[in-house]
């Protein structure tokens, strides 16, 4: 039974639409690129499955609960890991500090294949299942992945 709950939980979580601000188009070299999924989208998945049995029907329901949203840049570097969906950017949060889904790279992606590196948002989700019994137990995690070019440009000033 937790087996099919299970089943129909992975089939129905996918990977939430992910924002970024600037845009994928517009990130600059040592400027912040914040990602987060909108609020309204970071919402458990839930499953019920039941048998038959002599005593009564017996349900188990799993649920799928996005837990961290992750941000691996394609530069090499280390991936960016926040608890829940991120600060949503808004044009008076200018600092890094008002978001810890926040990214700075350090350079431009003109040298990559395409110009652009491939950066990649995942979300892992907390599963776990309850039963009609009273029962119930963790499962192992599951992660949603999305794959997201990016290019990364570089402004340099001339001063007179």
């Amino acid at each position: 039974i937790v087996s099919s709950a299970s089943s129909k939980v992975s089939r129905a979580i996918k990977m939430l639409a992910v924002r970024m601000a600037p845009s994928a188009d517009d990130v600059v070299v040592n400027s912040d690129m914040w990602f987060w999924v909108p609020a309204s989208l970071w919402k458990p998945v839930r499953a019920t499955a039941w048998v038959s049995t002599p005593a009564g029907p017996i349900s188990v329901t799993v649920t799928a609960r996005p837990h961290v949203l992750s941000y691996a840049p394609g530069d090499g570097r280390t991936e960016v890991r926040c608890v829940g969906p991120g600060t949503p950017w808004r044009s008076q949060q200018l600092s890094r500090s008002s978001s810890d889904c926040a990214y700075e790279y350090a350079r431009p992606s003109h040298a990559q294949r395409g110009g652009m590196y491939t950066a990649r948002a995942s979300i892992t989700w907390q599963v776990s299942w309850t039963s009609s019994l009273g029962i119930g137990s963790p499962l192992p995690s599951a992660r949603t992945s999305l794959s997201l070019p990016v290019r990364v440009n570089e402004l340099q000033v001339l001063l007179r």
